[in-house]
């Protein structure tokens, strides 16, 4: 292909089924929106916007925005994909434990906290207040919530005294460099050494319990009996395998068109900047306000 040095033309002239964006710096609006016009299935490891006025750049872009798909979802992975609609079995979630463990040389601490929230708003809601903590490698950053690194806990409450729980690391520590190392990185590289990234989901609901990871399912019922579950692999798999299945997973079912996908996003993001905020203010935070301040509710 004759212009490799400029992606916008690229993709214009070049439109692809997929279009795999492995940089951990975002890309400039038009570009994205020149590869969602042509049809393409935007995979991306990193969210394209870091807080909702970053994703005002696509807010005409709803009717293609199901489009763009964050990878490695735990949806796409064997562990979720072997349920039938596993949240609806639980009737009215109490509480939802996620748990996610990876390197700061794969991705962000901000696109998993991103995963997470958007599994949340997704197949939940969004909580009413969240409260969090961040065990930081050095000073958290003010405004560059890409920039954040470390070990965060964070606990929203739903209504009715039910609640969620995340815990997330890229097993930094105060004198670690990974996250500049990252950075300096041009690009995802496939080839590189296999470090784990676990991740599990626990959740409680009137209809039983819960428990998923990225290759495992299990569900109890509400006196704790094992109802079903899946074969689980032999070892915990690597990021660079977690982002192969979710590419292969979209080549056997393609996105389909949802409108809601730009809201879920937003309310995702919302979440994000919540949590962020609340980890710096050391005070609860509201979404809510912060998607209404922003415009999008």
């Amino acid at each position: 292909l004759p212009y490799l040095d400029d992606p916008r033309r690229l993709i214009i002239e070049h439109p692809a089924a997929f279009t795999f964006v492995t940089t951990p710096q975002p890309l400039p609006a038009p570009v994205v929106g020149a590869a969602l016009s042509q049809g393409s299935i935007l995979l991306t490891i990193e969210p394209l916007a870091a807080d909702l006025r970053e994703l005002r750049a696509y807010a005409d872009r709803e009717a293609t925005f199901a489009n763009v798909a964050d990878v490695p979802d735990l949806v796409a992975m064997p562990g979720w994909a072997s349920a039938a609609d596993p949240m609806s079995v639980l009737e009215t979630p109490l509480s939802l434990a996620w748990q996610a463990f990876f390197a700061a040389a794969d991705c962000s601490l901000l696109s998993r906290l991103y995963e997470a929230w958007r599994f949340i708003v997704r197949e939940c809601r969004m909580p009413e207040s969240i409260d969090a903590s961040l065990a930081v490698a050095g000073a958290p950053p003010e405004t560059d919530r890409r920039a954040s690194t470390g070990n965060l806990t964070a606990h929203g409450r739903w209504s009715h005294a039910a609640g969620v729980t995340l815990q997330l690391s890229d097993g930094s520590s105060p004198s670690d460099d990974a996250p500049k190392a990252r950075a300096a990185e041009p690009a995802f590289d496939a080839t590189m050494e296999i470090r784990p990234c676990d991740r599990f989901v626990h959740a409680v609901g009137q209809g039983g319990r819960l428990r998923v990871t990225n290759d495992d399912y299990q569900l109890f019922d509400p006196a704790g009996k094992l109802i079903d579950r899946s074969a689980p692999g032999a070892l915990p798999p690597g990021f660079a395998e977690l982002v192969v299945t979710a590419f292969d997973a979209l080549l056997r079912r393609p996105p389909q068109a949802d409108a809601r996908a730009i809201h879920h996003a937003a309310s995702a993001l919302a979440c994000c900047q919540a949590t962020l905020l609340s980890a710096r203010t050391g005070q609860p935070e509201d979404p809510a306000q912060l998607l209404h301040v922003g415009g999008w509710s």
